[in-house]
C-alpha cells in the first residue's frame, strides 16, 4: 500500500485495535453501536432523519474542531511534559498490551489512544462535510439513516474514548502524589 498511497496513518488505528481490552471494546465500540442503532431507528420511525442530519451538519464541525484541538493539547502535554509521572510511565509496562511480541509502556499506550482518537475525529469531520454535500442530492431515506447511524456512532465512539483517555491522563498525573 505504501508504494502508491501513503498508509502510515493506519498504524495507530491498527495498534489501537490490537491493544484494546474486552471491557474497553464494550465501552468504546459496542455501547456506541447500540446508542447509534437505537437513535437511528427512533429518528427513522418518527421521520426525523433529514432533520437530524441537518442539525448534525450545523453543530458537528465546530464541536469536532474543539475536540480535535483538545486532543492535540493532550498529545502536546504528554509529549512535551516534564514530570515524575511521565518519566515513570515511559518505563512502566502495560498489562496484557502487546504490539507484535513486545509489551508496550503506559506512555506508548496513551500516545496510541490519543493518536487514534485524533484520526477518528478527523475522519468524522470529513464524513460530516461529505454528508452535508450528499444530503441535498440523495432523496433515499436509507442512505440518510446510514449517514445518521455513522455520525452518531462516531461521535459517541469519540466521546467515550475521550472519557477513557482523560481518566487515564488524570490517573497519570495523580500518581505524582504517591
Amino acid at each position: 500500500m505504501g508504494k502508491y498511497l501513503y498508509g502510515e496513518w493506519l498504524k495507530p488505528i491498527y495498534h489501537y485495535i490490537i491493544t484494546i481490552k474486552k471491557n474497553e471494546i464494550t465501552f468504546d465500540i459496542v455501547l456506541p453501536i447500540i446508542i447509534a442503532f437505537i437513535s437511528s431507528i427512533l429518528y427513522f420511525m418518527n421521520d426525523f432523519v433529514l432533520l437530524a442530519l441537518i442539525k448534525l451538519r450545523d453543530l458537528l464541525p465546530s464541536s469536532l474542531s474543539i475536540l480535535i484541538g483538545f486532543t492535540i493539547m493532550c498529545l502536546t502535554i504528554l509529549v512535551t511534559g516534564n514530570s515524575k509521572s511521565i518519566d515513570i510511565i515511559k518505563e512502566q509496562i502495560c498489562d496484557k498490551r502487546v504490539i507484535g511480541k513486545n509489551k508496550i509502556t503506559i506512555y506508548r499506550w496513551l500516545l496510541i489512544l490519543f493518536a487514534y482518537t485524533l484520526l477518528i475525529e478527523i475522519f468524522t469531520l470529513i464524513l460530516v462535510f461529505l454528508s452535508a454535500f450528499i444530503i441535498p442530492l440523495v432523496k433515499d431515506i436509507y442512505i440518510g439513516v446510514i449517514l445518521l447511524w455513522l455520525e452518531t456512532y462516531l461521535l459517541c465512539h469519540i466521546l467515550f474514548i475521550m472519557i477513557r483517555a482523560m481518566t487515564n491522563l488524570y490517573l497519570l498525573f495523580r500518581c505524582e502524589d504517591k
